[in-house]
C-alpha cells in the first residue's frame, strides 16, 4: 500500500494524544507487542511546550506490519504539505485559499 500523508516534522499533537493513542492501540490491539515496546520512537520534541511531533507514516507502517502486511512501502516524499504536488487541507487553510478535495480511505479487517 502507497500513500501520501503529512511527515513527522509537520505534523504535532497535544501530549494527551499520545496517551490516548497508546490507549487505543492497546485496546484495539492495532500494535504488536514489540511495536507497544517501541512506541516512544513516534514521537520527538517538538518548538512548543505542549506539544509532540508524531511520525504517521511509521505509525501507519507499525499497525500494518501488526496487521500481517509483508510488505509495506515508504514513498520518497516528505509530506503532503510540503509538496505541492499533492493536496494538502492543513496547506490550504494556512495560505487561506478554499480548502477542498478532502479524501477518505477505509481499511477493513476481516
Amino acid at each position: 500500500m502507497d500513500s501520501v500523508c503529512i511527515s513527522q516534522e509537520n505534523y504535532e499533537v497535544n501530549v494527551d494524544v499520545r496517551d490516548k493513542l497508546l490507549s487505543g492501540c492497546i485496546a484495539n490491539q492495532t500494535l504488536s507487542k514489540k511495536h507497544i515496546d517501541d512506541f516512544v520512537s513516534l514521537f520527538s520534541i517538538s518548538s512548543y511546550d505542549d506539544k509532540i511531533k508524531l511520525d504517521l507514516p511509521k505509525l501507519a507502517a507499525m499497525q500494518l506490519e501488526a496487521a500481517g502486511a509483508t510488505v509495506v512501502n515508504d514513498l520518497p516524499v516528505d509530506c503532503s504539505y510540503a509538496d505541492t504536488h499533492y493536496y494538502s487541507y492543513r496547506r490550504q487553510t494556512h495560505m487561506h485559499q478554499p480548502a477542498t478535495g478532502r479524501m477518505a480511505l477505509v481499511i477493513v479487517r476481516r
